[in-house]
């Protein structure tokens, strides 16, 4: 029996923690649902604890308020912990097809050009990862094909040499242009780079 999209759809939010509380508790942490914070009305959505290590982890929509994520942001660092948002917007997975490996080129592809958007955190900063690539629009003119959509970056941002490094997520919107070769498809160029970095002045 194939599961019909509709009912992936209606369970994908679970899905998600799921996937994300199966890979904390494999890599030994200690993890919790609905975790309350404090004597605040908030609570995360998953709060994962190793050693000294503790992680506030957020899975959200669109739906969800700046004002929201920032206050977490404050809550967490109250409590000495991580913040860790996840945008689980849903993807059709009929959209995705043919590229399935563009979260790791559009990842190579942001290192290489070095966003100015990224101001002061340019020459100190690489992206780490590429967090659900969202696809609003696909074209494909054989080996050519242009994609639009909305991502999250995980930003990787450090200092000087002393200094640890500091992990930010930064919403994305993106129009790139990508090309096929016989090694598969990659990044050429884009059109819209559109980075909401107010965090970064936090």
């Amino acid at each position: 029996m194939e599961i019909r999209e509709e009912y992936i759809r209606r369970y994908w939010y679970r899905m998600v923690e799921d996937q994300i509380y199966d890979d904390y508790v494999a890599k030994g942490y200690e993890v919790k649902r609905e975790y309350p914070l404090g004597d605040t009305n908030f609570r995360s959505d998953l709060f994962a604890t190793r050693d000294d290590e503790k992680v506030l982890i957020e899975i959200v929509t669109k739906s969800k308020p700046r004002e929201y994520i920032m206050r977490l942001y404050d809550i967490a660092h109250g409590m000495g912990a991580d913040l860790k948002v996840i945008y689980a917007n849903y993807v059709p997975i009929t959209m995705k097809n043919g590229f399935e490996g563009f979260e790791l080129e559009f990842e190579k592809y942001l290192n290489d050009i070095n966003p100015g958007e990224f101001g002061e955190f340019g020459t100190h900063s690489r992206v780490d990862d590429i967090i659900d690539a969202e696809f609003a629009g696909v074209y494909v003119d054989g080996k050519k094909a242009e994609i639009s959509g909305n991502c999250t970056v995980q930003l990787m941002a450090w200092f000087d040499n002393d200094d640890p490094e500091y992990d930010y997520y930064v919403p994305c919107k993106f129009t790139v242009e990508m090309e096929q070769d016989k090694d598969g498809w990659f990044v050429e160029n884009h059109k819209v780079l559109e980075f909401d970095t107010s965090q970064l002045d936090r």
